[in-house]
C-alpha cells in the first residue's frame, strides 16, 4: 500500500504511549540503516492496527513523499474485531499497562 492510502484512528492511537524521543530517533536510523520496513503494517479498511509510529517515522524518513509498503491487510472485521485486534497487535508491539489493554478491550 502507499503511505498516502493509510489512515490512524484518533481513537485507537489515543491509546498508544508515545514514543519517547529517543526512541522515535532509534527507530527512523533503523528504517534508514535497513532501507526498508521489516515488518509488516497491519491495517484494517486501511487504518493502521499496528505500526503507527512505524509509519510516521517511514514518513520523516521519506521526507514526506509517499513510498509503497508492506502492509497485512485484514477485511471483513466488525469494529468489535477491529478493537481486539488492535489490543492484540498493540500488545505485541508495546508492553501496555493493564488499564490501557483495558481501554482498547472497552472500544470493542
Amino acid at each position: 500500500m502507499k503511505l498516502s492510502q493509510l489512515k490512524i484512528d484518533p481513537e485507537f492511537q489515543s491509546k498508544i504511549p508515545p514514543l519517547q524521543f529517543e526512541e522515535e530517533q532509534q527507530l527512523e536510523q533503523n528504517i534508514i540503516a535497513e532501507g526498508r520496513l521489516l515488518n509488516p503494517i497491519i491495517t484494517w479498511n486501511g487504518y493502521i492496527l499496528d505500526g503507527q509510529n512505524t509509519v510516521e517515522a517511514r514518513r520523516t524518513c521519506n521526507g514526506g513523499k509517499d513510498v509503497t509498503i508492506r502492509c497485512k491487510v485484514f477485511y471483513g472485521l466488525t469494529k468489535e474485531d477491529e478493537a481486539t485486534l488492535f489490543a492484540i497487535q498493540t500488545g505485541n508491539a508495546t508492553c501496555l499497562t493493564a488499564g490501557e489493554r483495558l481501554r482498547a478491550n472497552l472500544v470493542a
